[in-house]
């Protein structure tokens, strides 16, 4: 058995100004193309240049060759400039232990995926 290979994407992103915070509103999608089913296991997504971090355990499971597509997430930062980590942490199939990350950029309009 291989290793799983994982990437995140994202839809556009949307904005909203809401309870006081830039609101960047998009869906995930989590696809898995080295042909190991995977799941992750934990999660965690940093605002205000990584200082304000929520990190939480989750079971979101990815079949092999295939995407698991999350709707309706967003991440929100009161900053108008930033620069936004989304960190996973996640186990193959074959018993792969791996982690991986995206970098979200924002203007104080629109937010870039590095």
């Amino acid at each position: 058995m291989g290793k799983s290979e994982l990437s995140l994407g994202f839809s556009e992103f949307g904005y909203e100004f809401k309870d006081g915070r830039h609101r960047y509103n998009h869906d995930r999608f989590f696809v898995e193309s080295g042909g190991v089913g995977v799941t992750i296991v934990r999660g965690k997504v940093c605002v205000q240049n990584g200082t304000d971090c929520v990190d939480a355990l989750v079971n979101y499971r990815i079949e092999a060759s295939q995407t698991l597509e999350q709707k309706g997430h967003h991440v929100a930062t009161p900053s108008g400039v930033d620069r936004i980590t989304m960190q996973y942490w996640a186990e193959d199939d074959a018993g792969n232990k791996f982690e991986f990350e995206k970098i979200v950029v924002t203007d104080g309009i629109t937010a870039t995926v590095e």
